[in-house]
């Protein structure tokens, strides 16, 4: 896929919750950082971040001070050779300390908690394919990509997994 961006208001503080429909081609599992997802402030500020690191899937958010809470790379590149949704789920940050959910066909496989400095946690920019600046790319076919304002309630959630798994055959 080429890169895609464009404008995208979310707001951190309200938690957050995105997944993507879609499969890593083959070259990019050996390509170190490589960007899945990032979406960011207009002039700098937080931002969250899907990608490659150490060979495996990440989750990172980035707070105003430079400071990263990353999920572990838990998850072989290699596992996303095939469909899968990637969800990352990021519960709201005033309930300290924040948590990071990274979910693989709606299975928890990593996550991570710590203390951050959102401020006011605008996103308005996002990028597929690369970071916002252009760079670190990755090579993946995205089949849908849903972004929301909040966390999904186990409820939301089950319809979306049943949309989803109706629509693509996930590996």
């Amino acid at each position: 896929m080429s890169s895609l961006g464009g404008e995208l208001l979310l707001d951190l503080n309200s938690g957050f919750e995105w997944h993507g429909v879609l499969y890593l081609h083959e070259s990019t599992g050996a390509q170190p950082g490589g960007v899945l997802f990032e979406a960011g402030g207009a002039k700098g500020g937080p931002k969250v971040t899907v990608g490659l690191r150490d060979g495996g899937l990440v989750f990172v958010l980035t707070d105003l001070d430079g400071k990263e809470l990353v999920t572990s790379p838990s998850i072989p590149a290699t596992e996303l050779l095939r469909p899968v949704d990637i969800g990352c789920v990021l519960n709201p940050p005033f309930q300290a300390p924040a948590r990071l959910q990274l979910m693989v066909n709606f299975e928890e496989r990593a996550s991570a908690v710590g203390e951050v400095h959102l401020g006011r946690a605008e996103i308005v920019r996002s990028s597929f394919g690369t970071d916002l600046q252009g760079e670190a790319a990755a090579t993946f076919s995205l089949f849908e990509t849903l972004a929301y304002n909040k966390v999904l309630s186990a409820e939301e959630r089950a319809q979306l997994r049943a949309y989803l798994t109706g629509r693509f055959t996930l590996g």
